[in-house]
């Protein structure tokens, strides 16, 4: 009896170490050939709307580095808003901002990947020398994760020309700002000393121009938690990626 019940104590424990390592796995990613690489998705407007969780809707981008490649370093506004999609939106169309913050988004893409109508995802791998830093922006990246929900030293806005496409010519309060204190998810790369292939913070345009990087950029097909061919993700929302 005594060796039946070690027996399956030592089978509980390995179940268990055999989640943690399932779990630390997560999502099925390219590997960081460089020091940090940049990964992103456009949102899918077609078969979702404003009541979505998490970014199915919008898109997001984040930053990944080579010592911890399932860590997805992303940049949202830190608000009770980010649970609320349609009032969040609309308030940044106004061109208001919010205090910054810096989280661990993996979860975010991962979500991405579950969607039943496929999604892209674009991978670039940052040349190491055209990070400003040599870490390419890590230490800074730990620090702003630490000072979230402090004095914000970055804010979160559109870019000042969504509120003038969307709002017919509303102003922002990030026009004097922009790229030095004020940035999104797509231009917050460029905050800690990396290069980014659009400044303008204009998510469809800035992925199609990711892809036109060097030969390290690259996408994956993903549809309901799968990685698939490319076929699978041709799609009216996906388009412009494809071609390219």
């Amino acid at each position: 009896k005594i060796l039946n019940q070690l027996t399956m104590a030592k089978t509980f424990i390995l179940l268990l170490l055999l989640c943690q390592v399932k779990r630390s796995l997560g999502l099925e990613l390219p590997p960081v050939i460089s020091r940090a690489q940049l990964v992103g998705f456009t949102g899918d407007q077609l078969n979702y709307d404003e009541s979505a969780q998490h970014f199915r809707w919008t898109g997001h981008v984040g930053l990944r580095y080579h010592q911890e490649p399932q860590t997805i370093y992303g940049f949202t506004p830190d608000t009770p808003l980010l649970h609320d999609t349609h009032a969040l939106v609309n308030t940044l169309l106004e061109g208001e901002r919010f205090a910054g913050r810096v989280a661990d988004d993996a979860a975010e893409f991962e979500d991405a990947t579950h969607s039943a109508f496929g999604q892209i995802l674009v991978f670039w791998d940052i040349p190491n020398d055209r990070c400003l830093q040599e870490d390419c922006g890590r230490n800074q990246v730990l620090k702003d994760l630490q000072s979230t929900g402090r004095e914000p030293s970055k804010l979160y806005a559109f870019p000042p020309e969504a509120p003038r496409l969307f709002r017919d010519g509303q102003s922002s309060s990030c026009d004097h700002l922009w790229g030095q204190s004020c940035f999104n998810c797509v231009t917050y790369p460029q905050s800690v000393g990396l290069p980014i292939p659009d400044v303008s913070g204009m998510l469809p345009q800035y992925l199609v121009k990711l892809l036109q990087q060097e030969a390290t950029a690259r996408c994956r097909c993903y549809q309901s938690g799968r990685w698939l061919h490319s076929l699978k993700c041709e799609a009216t929302w996906n388009k412009a990626l494809m071609d390219s």
